[in-house]
C-alpha cells in the first residue's frame, strides 16, 4: 500500500508551489552532493552515461534498436516530432537523438537542477574553504576541476544541440506545450508522488502521443488492475514492454485524473 504522504496531492497555489518546488529541489540536490560539498557523486550524477542504447535496453529489454525504429515510424508523414525526456540529467540521450534525426525533432528535457556555472562553482569552492577554514587539498582540487569541466561541457552541449531544459518537478511542472513522445527511465522512483508525476506526464501528451516509461522499483502498475482500468477509461492505452516498462498511448483529450 502506498504511504499516506505519497497519496497526498500537492494542491498548492502558484506561489506556494514555486516555493515548495525550490525547497524540494534544494533538498534533493543537497542529498546528491550538489550543495556545500564537493564529491564524486556530483560528477557521476551529471555526467552519467545514459544514451540511446541505455534507454532502449531499459524500456524495450533485448529489442535492439527498437527506440529508434519507433521514432522513425512516427516521423513518417510528419515534418517534426516534439520529444520530452523526464529526468534528462546531462541530456546525453537527447544529444544522441539530435545527431540521428537532426532538425526533424524538437527536444525538451526536465531536471531538478542545471549544473553549476564556473562562477557558481568558484563561489561554492570559496564557501567550502571558509566552512572548513582551510584550502582544498590535492584530491579535492582534482574533483573540483572535474566537476567544473563536466559542467562546462554539459552547458555547451545543451546550447549547441538546441535542447530546451526545464527546471522543475515531474509532479507539478506546467509545460507550455504538449508532446508527441515522452521518455523516462527510472526517474519516477525519485519523485515524491509517482502517481501524480504520471498524471502530469500523461496530461502533457498530444492526442495519439506516446509515453515510454520505466518505473524501476516504483512500478505501481504491477498487480494493480484497477489503476490500469482507470487509465483506460480515461483514454490511455497501456502496453507492457519490459520489466517495469510501459508504453502509454493517449487516445482522447480528456484530462487525466489519478488522485
Amino acid at each position: 500500500m502506498m504511504p499516506i504522504a505519497r497519496k497526498r496531492k500537492l494542491q498548492l497555489k502558484r506561489e506556494s508551489r514555486q516555493i515548495a518546488g525550490r525547497k524540494i529541489r534544494h533538498l534533493r540536490s543537497t542529498d546528491r552532493g550538489y550543495y556545500g560539498v564537493l564529491e564524486k557523486p556530483f560528477i557521476r550524477s551529471w555526467a552519467h552515461r545514459r544514451g540511446v542504447k541505455e534507454y532502449n535496453k531499459s524500456i524495450f529489454g533485448q529489442k535492439r534498436g527498437e527506440l529508434i525504429r519507433i521514432i522513425e515510424r512516427r516521423l513518417k508523414g510528419r515534418k517534426r516530432l516534439s520529444i520530452l525526456d523526464i529526468g534528462c540529467g546531462s541530456c546525453r540521450f537527447l544529444v544522441e537523438l539530435r545527431r540521428i534525426f537532426k532538425d526533424r525533432i524538437e527536444l525538451h528535457g526536465i531536471t531538478l537542477a542545471m549544473p553549476f556555472s564556473p562562477e557558481k562553482l568558484e563561489q561554492l569552492r570559496k564557501k567550502v574553504e571558509a566552512e572548513r577554514k582551510r584550502p582544498l587539498d590535492g584530491e579535492e582540487k582534482r574533483v573540483f576541476e572535474e566537476v567544473k569541466q563536466a559542467s562546462i561541457k554539459i552547458r555547451e552541449r545543451i546550447k549547441k544541440h538546441g535542447i530546451k531544459v526545464h527546471i522543475g518537478l515531474a509532479e507539478t511542472h506546467k509545460y507550455r506545450e504538449k508532446y508527441d513522445m515522452i521518455f523516462s527511465t527510472e526517474t519516477f522512483v525519485h519523485t515524491i508522488n509517482p502517481l501524480q508525476a504520471l498524471e502530469n506526464t500523461l496530461n502533457h501528451l498530444k492526442r495519439g502521443g506516446e509515453a515510454y516509461i520505466n518505473f524501476g522499483v516504483a512500478d505501481f502498475l504491477k498487480g494493480n488492475p484497477k489503476l490500469k482500468e482507470r487509465l483506460e477509461r480515461q483514454g490511455i492505452n497501456i502496453t507492457e514492454l519490459a520489466r517495469g516498462a510501459y508504453c502509454f498511448r493517449r487516445i482522447g483529450l480528456n484530462k487525466i485524473k489519478l488522485l
